[in-house]
């Protein structure tokens, strides 16, 4: 049986998550530049050990705004979208 590994960085925006960066393997397979009002970015590390078995996720936060007033906002976008996205 094969495995899958994939990365995928996805940014926190005032309008949402959005996906960003993603690698197949270590291997960048598309680059997506961060939006330039992102306020937090996360990696999504996703293996599946085979086309039946489910997917094994872990997020890190990569990157965090430094604003003072970001703070709060992150909060409430995390509650609002979600602390960590759908896709």
């Amino acid at each position: 049986m094969s495995a899958d590994k994939y990365t995928l960085e996805c940014h926190l925006t005032p309008t949402g998550w959005m996906k960003g960066t993603r690698a197949f393997y270590g291997k960048i397979v598309e680059t997506i530049s961060p939006p330039k009002d992102r306020v937090l970015t996360l990696l999504k590390d996703s293996v599946t050990a085979c086309g039946i078995d489910p997917e094994e996720v872990e997020w890190k936060e990569i990157w965090r705004s430094r604003k003072n007033t970001d703070v709060k906002a992150i909060s409430r976008l995390e509650k609002q979208f979600g602390a960590h996205p759908r896709f």
